[in-house]
């Protein structure tokens, strides 16, 4: 009986020696590569080449410059094209892609685009202001964007219109006094659009220290506003300092 059990030990410790053996013998699992990026510089130091290599595809962006060091094509993996034409300012003013599709940007004197002409969106028309503010952006759609600014050409409001739609309006507040906005002289102090209203606090370094987002109730659904409140605290770290 005893020499029967022994035997049965010895056999299960040698089971479990081999077994042992057989995993320490397999081969692990295959590990991929790291992938590597290499990059390629011009004598300007502008990158010419970015090679990308996962699983050895080697693929390769490349970007070539006119005499003012622009970007004037740029090659995709795919040998697709991109050329970049510029005015005498330095301002694109016309895009073609891989697909030979252009984007135009025609501009004013000053240098302000006045259109956005793309093959995806269509015309989009834009007016300034006579401080050079974006004034109104009207898009293919017949979709209005109109903003005003303050004195100090800070936008105050936002206002959305379309034929046989409701406007839609969002307001920037700068300035407020009072307990709910410390410190807010000259920053930003509450912004209000249709569905509700945002606003933050700061500490005298203008950093923020509070910020407060309301959802208005809506029948059906919320029947009471949302509000979320997140408040921020700042950590005073000392300059470290070696012993002499």
């Amino acid at each position: 009986m005893k020499k029967t059990m022994k035997r049965n030990l010895i056999a299960a410790a040698a089971a479990a020696l081999l077994t042992h053996a057989a995993v320490a013998q397999v081969a692990p699992p295959p590990v991929s590569p790291t992938p590597v990026t290499t990059y390629e510089y011009d004598a300007e130091g502008n990158p010419t080449k970015v090679t990308k290599a996962p699983d050895g595809l080697n693929l390769q962006n490349k970007a070539s410059y006119d005499a003012q060091y622009r970007v004037k094509e740029l090659t995709d993996p795919k040998n697709g094209k991109t050329t970049i034409e510029y005015d005498g300012g330095g301002r694109p003013t016309k895009v073609t892609d891989p697909r030979n599709l252009i984007t135009q940007y025609p501009r004013n004197g000053f240098g302000d685009a006045t259109q956005l002409i793309s093959p995806d969106t269509g015309i989009t028309n834009i007016t300034y202001d006579s401080a050079r503010n974006l004034k109104t952006l009207t898009d293919s759609r017949g979709v209005t964007q109109t903003y005003t600014y303050d004195e100090l050409n800070r936008p105050t409001s936002l206002i959305y219109t379309q034929s046989g739609q409701p406007s839609q309006t969002v307001t920037w507040t700068w300035d407020l006094t009072g307990p709910d906005y410390p410190y807010s002289i000259g920053r930003l102090s509450r912004t209000d659009h249709p569905s509700g209203f945002a606003r933050v606090n700061y500490d005298p370094r203008g950093r923020i220290t509070e910020a407060v987002q309301a959802v208005n109730a809506k029948a059906g659904a919320n029947t009471v506003p949302i509000v979320t409140t997140v408040k921020y605290a700042y950590v005073v770290v000392k300059p470290f300092r070696t012993r002499q």
